[in-house]
């Protein structure tokens, strides 16, 4: 990654002052149903200081405040669950909003979100976060991603014939339940690039 001399020297500037009054770097926070805007993160709901759900698909949402005017930002990517998703973030100086569908695990999940108008150049906005998967254990999770953007691969599982009962094709069409149910269903079909798409049997 390269970036100008200039660009160091500015950064170096903006954490000796801890990055108050920086204008290069937004505030990023999460929305809930509870916050406003209203947005879809889940949120803490026993007390513990840990945002947590009993799905494992959910929906993070959040808000950019602020940044360096004159730049859109336009790019983001959210990590979570040994996954790397892209993030649309749309609005415009200073107020920006982003949107994605996370798969999650059992246990503690470590979220980090990053957006910027040039992801290989400048860093415009972080958060960390954790969310608490109580959902139950899977049996099966196949996952499929792949090294372009702007693209949509697609996942296909055939299920074997056992006696005279013919297997089920799962992909796109045909997604093939609903989490909790008793078979196997695709549960994230990521159609704007990089993935993942995945097919899960959860434990009933």
């Amino acid at each position: 990654m390269f970036a100008s001399q200039r660009f160091y020297e500015e950064l170096y500037e903006a954490a000796e002052k801890k990055f108050t009054d920086d204008n290069r770097f937004p505030e990023v926070s999460l929305t809930s149903e509870n916050t406003d805007p209203e947005g879809t993160t889940p949120e803490d709901t026993d007390g513990d200081g840990i945002r947590d759900t009993d799905k494992q698909t959910v929906t993070i949402s959040g808000t950019l405040e602020g940044g360096y005017d004159g730049e859109w930002i336009g790019d983001g990517w959210v990590f979570v669950a040994g996954n790397q998703l892209p993030v649309m973030v749309m609005g415009q100086y200073p107020e920006y909003t982003f949107s994605v569908e996370v798969p999650l695990y059992q246990g503690d999940n470590e979220v980090v979100f990053i957006g910027s108008y040039n992801l290989r150049h400048s860093w415009a906005g972080f958060l960390r976060d954790t969310i608490r998967c109580n959902a139950t254990k899977k049996y099966m999770e196949v996952t499929l991603t792949w090294q372009q953007d702007d693209s949509d691969v697609d996942l296909h599982v055939l299920e074997p014939t056992i006696g005279e009962t013919e297997g089920r094709h799962i992909y796109y069409s045909n997604p093939g339940g609903y989490a909790g149910g008793s078979y196997p269903y695709l549960d994230i079909d990521n159609r704007g690039g990089l993935g993942p798409s995945i097919i899960t049997h959860q434990k009933t």
